[in-house]
């Protein structure tokens, strides 16, 4: 068959795992993709096969370390196309992620794979201010850059805006005491999903001529608020959420450095997370809303 074969790395991620349900479930890419989901630990590749259940185009494969170069090989084997997503493990905190991604990339560059599609962030177009999360990303962004003027490969940064289970974090004990203060801010939210989407519609395209060395900002399809956003969390649970604003400055005195460097940025420039129409352009379906991604995880604010 002329199906490519697709490495998603790592398929256990948000975005990792909806691009695998895309690439096999979506009318539109159906048969278009073989499927290689990569997992670090046998435990997450069965209870994705057991979500999934068995397809002919999927194959499932576990013990990828992205720390230890000599496992990425069976990772990107024979595939046109990968899906590298920056890996975070809040126990390990950040110190490792980029040198995990370089490796990612120069695994799948030695293996001939023709195109990249790395999942990072909004905040590399911010770096000067949002320095410690940006570099997670940064040197991954530049590398592939380089590979592509290199003619080596070419490339998609799919920068992820602010993802909508942030808020639970930062909203879900004011949510449950009836009071949310939080600074007033405008931020569209994206669905984590989303990413996933359009990693897959890429994939299965003919990117050299669509989307080859382009960069593409990830958002949700509205710019809101955060009245409007503590509103829909209301609705979402069913109950009566008051909002009070904070300032910014009073907010940020007990958070940690690194989001610390995110709100002083939200501070001196205020729509610094790009609202754009990115999933649309590229899938042609509409970004999910916040209000359904509310209504399937109303649970986690309960």
């Amino acid at each position: 068959s002329m199906a490519r074969l697709v490495s998603v790395v790592t398929a256990s991620s948000n975005s990792g795992a909806q691009c695998v349900r895309d690439l096999l479930q979506q009318a539109a890419l159906k048969g278009k993709a073989k499927v290689r989901a990569v997992y670090r630990s046998k435990e997450k590749a069965d209870a994705a096969i057991a979500e999934l259940g068995q397809h002919d185009n999927l194959e499932c494969i576990h013990g990828v370390d992205a720390m230890k170069m000599e496992t990425l090989k069976t990772a990107f084997e024979g595939a046109e196309v990968a899906v590298i997503v920056t890996p975070h493990d809040p126990a390990a905190g950040f110190t490792n992620d980029a040198e995990m991604c370089h490796n990612m990339v120069n695994a799948a560059v030695a293996a001939n794979v023709k195109h990249i599609i790395y999942i990072g962030s909004w905040t590399v177009s911010v770096s000067q201010y949002i320095k410690i999360i940006a570099s997670r990303f940064e040197s991954t962004e530049k590398m592939l850059r380089e590979l592509g003027e290199q003619k080596k490969v070419t490339w998609n940064h799919l920068r992820s805006g602010f993802f909508n289970q942030n808020l639970v974090h930062m909203m879900g004990h004011g949510v449950k005491a009836g009071k949310v203060r939080f600074p007033d801010m405008k931020i569209p939210c994206v669905d984590p999903r989303d990413m996933g989407t359009m990693a897959a519609f890429i994939a299965c395209s003919d990117y050299a001529k669509e989307h080859a060395n382009c960069c593409y900002e990830v958002s949700g399809p509205e710019n809101l608020t955060t009245a409007q956003i503590v509103e829909a969390i209301g609705t979402a649970v069913e109950k009566k959420v008051e909002y009070e604003a904070v300032p910014i400055k009073e907010h940020m005195q007990n958070l940690p450095p690194f989001m610390k460097e995110v709100f002083h940025c939200m501070d001196e420039l205020p729509d610094s997370i790009p609202c754009t129409d990115d999933v649309e352009k590229v899938t042609g379906i509409r970004a999910r809303t916040l209000s359904a991604w509310l209504k399937e995880n109303a649970a986690a604010f309960a």
